[in-house]
């Protein structure tokens, strides 16, 4: 079995809450190191909307119940 030096599993879901500058900056530089399930939680859907667009999260939602009983891992 190959040891990982990542401290986050590519298969792990990853929940950020707040997709502004920081929080959008996060999610797509997981992203584009090509880690898999990014969800986003902010208070504005359009904000989650152009993240999406983006290309920064998998999916997102302005309630965050919904994103967080399906991650592994969580930023705030």
């Amino acid at each position: 079995m190959k040891k990982s030096n990542s401290l986050i599993e590519n298969n792990q879901g990853l929940a950020i809450v707040g997709l502004g500058v920081i929080g959008g900056s996060i999610a797509g530089s997981l992203k584009s190191k090509g880690y898999g399930k990014v969800m986003g939680i902010d208070k504005e859907e359009n904000t989650i909307e152009e993240a999406i667009k983006k290309g920064y999260i998998d999916s997102g939602s302005i309630y965050p119940q919904e994103m967080l009983v399906l991650a592994d891992i969580v930023i705030v």
